[in-house]
């Protein structure tokens, strides 16, 4: 257990609701694990004798759990949240998207493109499947170190964005050795240049990479909406961000459950941070 700024959840707003009702002013317990709450744990900790860093570790928690303080019972998807999101490519093959709809999902994200040539060879006859099913349609592009101009172009005329496709970059690292894995640099280069073609950042999606490479922070990443792939029960978030707007808690395998989606089996999962209908205005390309 390790809460910490950029930490999300139900968890978070239980350590924040106990700061604050051991005078700690914590701020708001809004599930947001920020400065404010940072200050108000080394309060604790200093308090208590404990090592004063800010992070609610096990022995911080121990500490407030020997004063009564427990986590309310785990609420997933977090509250505020609502799971209906699912990415595939073409390693996900015979589809039902009827299921898809009724089990709950609302949309897809599908692998549009890879590098400079690269082109999901499902990516036309699921967007064709998925939208007779009144389905919301994203467009994914796995970013290399490849030529950035060259790869934008492939990716929006793969993706063939009408004004209700979601534009994501996933930025992450690449085994392929003779593509490389994209740099921050050419991330950068890469959103502006969408932004410049539709209008709109692109969502950003990543995880490790993305903490990894911004260090403090990015201004021009940081105005893409995040999409975090974390498989845990309490994301943490890269510098630059306040929150995430989407969350792939798992991978079909590890994380939270569910894992699976009915008309795919086990796939990756993705919560959106909103109601259904936020989710619907957020789901735009910017055309």
């Amino acid at each position: 257990m390790l809460l910490k700024i950029g930490s999300q959840g139900q968890q978070v707003k239980d350590w924040q609701n106990f700061l604050n009702t051991e005078g700690l002013n914590a701020g708001a317990a809004d599930g947001i694990f920020g400065s404010g709450t940072a200050a108000a744990t080394k309060g604790f900790q200093s308090a208590h004798g404990l090592s004063a860093d800010g992070m609610a570790g096990n022995n911080t928690i121990a500490a407030a759990q020997a004063l009564g303080f427990q986590f309310t019972a785990s609420v997933f998807p977090p509250v505020g949240n609502i799971n209906a999101v699912v990415d595939i490519s073409h390693f996900q093959s015979n589809v039902d998207f009827a299921k898809v709809k009724a089990d709950g999902l609302l949309g897809v994200i599908h692998k549009a493109t890879q590098g400079a040539s690269y082109t999901d060879p499902e990516y036309v006859s699921k967007r064709v499947a998925a939208g007779q099913e009144e389905l919301l349609w994203g467009a994914y592009h796995f970013g290399t170190a490849q030529d950035v101009g060259t790869q934008v172009s492939h990716f929006l005329q793969v993706a063939a964005a009408d004004a209700n496709t979601l534009l994501v970059l996933d930025w992450e690292e690449n085994g392929i050795a003779s593509q490389g894995t994209m740099t921050l640099a050419q991330a950068v280069e890469f959103v502006e240049r969408v932004k410049d073609a539709v209008g709109r950042y692109p969502v950003l999606y990543g995880g490790s990479l993305i903490k990894q490479s911004v260090g403090g922070g990015n201004s021009v990443l940081s105005q893409c909406p995040l999409w975090l792939a974390q498989y845990s029960a309490n994301p943490s978030l890269p510098a630059g961000w306040s929150k995430y707007t989407m969350w792939q808690y798992t991978d079909g395998v590890h994380g939270p459950e569910p894992h699976s989606v009915n008309g795919i089996g086990n796939c990756d999962r993705d919560v959106f941070a909103g109601t259904a209908s936020e989710l619907k205005s957020f789901w735009k390309s910017g055309l």
